[in-house]
Parts: C-alpha cells; sequence; structure tokens
C-alpha cells in the first residue's frame, strides 16, 4: 500500500509539510508491515476538483498503483465544485486513467455505539443527535481552538504530534 501525501500546500490553515510527513510516516508504521510505503508527492494544490484528482490518479498509476481513493470533495475549493463531482467523473473515467477508483462513504462518529461508521446505524437506539461528522474541518477547528482532539477523531498517537503551530499561519 502508498501512502502518498501531497507536499506543498501554503494555503492557509493546512497542514505543514513537516506534519503531514510525520503523521503520515507513523500511520503507515501502524500497519506493522513491510508492505506500506509513506512517500511524499511533491506538487502543489491546484484545488482543481475533478481535473485535480483525476490528475492524482494519473500520478499514482504511474507510481505502480491499481487502485486510488477519491473523496468526496477532492481537490475541492470551498463550494465551488458539486459535493460528489470528483468521485463521479473519476469513476466514469477510471477505463481511460488506467487505475481502479476507490470511494465510501464520509465517516461518522455514532456516539450511543461509541464506533466510527460509514454506513447509516442499524441500532435503533441511535438518532442522528448521535452522529458527529468526522472532517480535516472538524479536526483543524479544534487545532485553531488549542482543543485536544477526542481520541474517537484520531489515534493519540497522531494528535500528540499536531497543534495549532501545525498550521500554516
Amino acid at each position: 500500500m502508498l501512502i502518498q501525501p501531497l507536499i506543498g500546500q501554503y494555503k492557509k490553515g493546512e497542514y505543514k509539510d513537516d506534519i503531514i510527513l510525520k503523521t503520515n510516516n507513523l500511520a503507515a508504521a501502524c500497519f506493522r508491515t513491510s508492505k506500506v510505503f509513506s512517500i511524499p508527492f511533491f506538487s502543489y494544490p491546484r484545488y482543481a476538483g475533478y481535473r485535480e484528482a483525476a490528475f492524482h490518479a494519473i500520478v499514482r498509476k504511474n507510481y505502480g498503483c491499481n487502485f486510488f481513493w477519491v473523496g468526496r470533495d477532492h481537490a475541492g475549493y470551498k463550494n465551488f465544485f458539486g459535493y460528489d463531482d470528483s468521485r463521479k467523473f473519476c469513476f466514469k473515467n477510471q477505463s481511460k486513467l488506467g487505475i481502479k477508483i476507490i470511494t465510501d462513504n464520509e465517516p461518522y462518529y455514532c456516539k450511543n455505539c461509541m464506533r466510527i461508521k460509514n454506513t447509516n446505524c442499524t441500532n435503533l437506539k441511535c438518532s442522528t443527535r448521535d452522529i458527529i461528522k468526522i472532517s480535516g474541518s472538524l479536526v483543524r477547528n479544534l487545532l485553531k481552538k488549542n482543543k485536544k482532539i477526542p481520541k474517537y477523531l484520531m489515534d493519540t498517537k497522531i494528535s500528540n504530534l499536531i497543534s495549532k503551530n501545525s498550521l500554516v499561519k
């Protein structure tokens, strides 16, 4: 498995490159196998939505990957692109891209079940009030307020490495 973070993000509020490298290396080490690699992709964000998601897929194909994960708002900017445009475009064009596109539903934490899920909760005791959406924006906002990141959002080994100073000012 290749974990390949984009290095070169200079937008205010994004993570600094050194923190991205440290946390991704730690995440790769959690798999406890020599078959997981964390290798940075030195580029810069274009915030070009589905076009950039396709570009990222091609780059990973050129690294020898067979599969590429496309997020719900991959390379998006605010609400300029549609919620699912990157995934739809990459799925539609995966034969042209030459790589299998993988996606999944957004994760959320169910306070009642005390678990992270990405499918509808089947527990009848759970309601929408029990759901906490998980996102990078949520974590960054907690950091900006100097708040501790809850264990259900992030492994403590990683959350201990990041702080408000981890973000580009």
